[in-house]
């Protein structure tokens, strides 16, 4: 596996980082349409990510493309949770860092999973 794939699997943590460091620039003069404005990239990011989960999991079996649907949805939820309560303020980077962590054992097993029953 190359770098490009490491981040094509896990740039769904760094684009929703990013974003909540770079609202924090905004804190004193935080205005709702900056939400829009800072989500931009991670947005694009994550409907790219959808149309590539789709087509892949098109060529897999059923079980196969469930798995492998269910290894990226917890990352989507959890960038538009946090693009929902974006307001200029840092979250506990502790709780940020569990969180991905969580979200990377979480993906790992889905996915492997998928991949295990794809190649039966």
């Amino acid at each position: 596996m190359d770098l490009d794939r490491v981040v094509d699997i896990f740039g769904s943590g760094i684009v929703t980082v990013k974003m909540l460091l770079a609202s924090t620039k905004y804190k004193k003069q935080w205005r709702p349409r900056l939400r829009f404005v800072l989500g931009r990239t991670q947005s694009v990011y994550h409907l790219m990510l959808i149309v590539a989960v789709a087509v892949g999991a098109s060529y897999l079996d059923n079980a196969a493309a469930a798995l492998l649907v269910w290894a990226f949805v917890p990352a989507i939820v959890r960038a538009f949770v946090m693009w929902v309560r974006l307001n200029g303020v840092l979250p506990p980077l502790k709780r940020v860092g569990i969180l991905e962590s969580v979200l990377a054992i979480l993906f790992v097993v889905l996915a492997g999973n998928a991949l295990r029953l794809a190649s039966l």
